[in-house]
């Protein structure tokens, strides 16, 4: 599930670039993927 969700926000980074709202998806406890 972490992986996916990791996998996702690889994608979503890819397409937006380092973003607020990039940075506001992400849950606290995944703050260390950004």
């Amino acid at each position: 599930m972490i992986r996916g969700i990791a996998d996702s926000l690889k994608n979503k980074k890819s397409s937006l670039g380092h973003t607020p709202a990039t940075i506001n998806f992400n849950p606290p406890q995944l703050n260390f993927l950004i």
